[in-house]
């Protein structure tokens, strides 16, 4: 199994096991909050299944309709599932709407309390394995996957703060529907800032600038002259191209050479990379000779 398949599994496992918790918690209280929390969860399974089916999706090889392979499936995975998150939210509001216009008497608050704590332990270790896992293997998707159980932790403290609160003073009810409405509102920004960012990869947005940074020393350290630099990413595959500037006399083969060399070279530095190099002669340099200055 390849192993961004592992933690894909891995998040649909810490969702149906959340999602069960919150459940009973909400059977037991009644609490709207509870209701609210475990409609996220229920949002967080469909997103994990959606991204394991974008992870095995995007790895697949470059064929003639996709010639640069299909690595933006996870921009379009990711940007699904921020709008499954905004849905969500928008649940969340019509039921806490609904709680305060027609209160209801909530129970067992201390066992919705555990039930809370069960799954906000579940949820935070399995962000934190997932945001690691993201950022060591370039994936949009499974950063976003990780952002959005990080955001079900933090929506499940307020949660459970609401709860406490509830245990002590049984008359403060309002609390509940109140913290569901913030809740809300939370969930929706962090389903808009995912689809955001999976919109920004969608529309061919250059490396960050410590990628390029990378870039221009690897090709500063060669010793060459280039200019037109253009780069873009696909899920986890980056993309580049640039103009390189040679001597008008460099044979084929040489020049065919140095190419090779400087591709093999980025990709060290940046693994995963497609460089494509459009080669320029420099007739006022001496033949056979390299530049070794850089145009801006």
């Amino acid at each position: 199994m390849f192993v961004l398949d592992r933690y894909a599994l891995l998040s649909v496992a810490a969702s149906v096991t959340t999602m069960a918790l919150k459940a009973a918690g909400y059977w037991q209280t009644g609490s709207v909050g509870l209701l609210a929390d475990a409609l996220e969860s229920s949002v967080n399974l469909m997103a994990g299944i959606l991204l394991l089916l974008a992870l095995r999706g995007a790895r697949k090889p470059a064929d003639q309709r996709h010639a640069y392979g299909h690595g933006k499936l996870e921009c379009v995975a990711a940007a699904a599932e921020g709008l499954l998150v905004v849905a969500a939210a928008v649940g969340i509001v019509l039921a806490a709407w609904e709680r305060l216009h027609s209160p209801v008497a909530l129970e067992s608050l201390g066992k919705g309390l555990g039930f809370v704590f069960l799954a906000t332990a579940v949820n935070l270790v399995v962000a934190m394995v997932l945001l690691a896992a993201g950022r060591r293997h370039r994936s949009l998707a499974l950063e976003a996957d990780a952002r959005h159980l990080f955001t079900d932790v933090i929506s499940s403290v307020g949660l459970a703060v609401a709860l406490g609160l509830m245990v002590w003073e049984p008359a403060w009810w309002m609390i509940d529907p109140l913290v569901a409405l913030g809740l809300a509102v939370h969930i929706a920004w962090s389903g808009a800032d995912v689809v955001r960012r999976a919109i920004h990869g969608l529309l061919d947005a250059a490396l960050d600038d410590e990628e390029l940074r990378a870039i221009d020393e690897t090709l500063r350290q060669a010793g060459v002259e280039y200019h037109d630099l253009r780069t873009r990413r696909a899920g986890r595959q980056r993309f580049v191209d640039f103009h390189l500037v040679l001597p008008g006399g460099m044979s084929v083969q040489e020049s065919h050479a140095l190419c090779s060399h400087l591709e093999e070279a980025i990709c060290r530095r940046l693994p995963d990379t497609q460089t494509v190099i459009h080669v320029e002669p420099c007739e006022g340099e001496a033949e056979g000779v390299l530049p070794n200055r850089r145009m801006a």
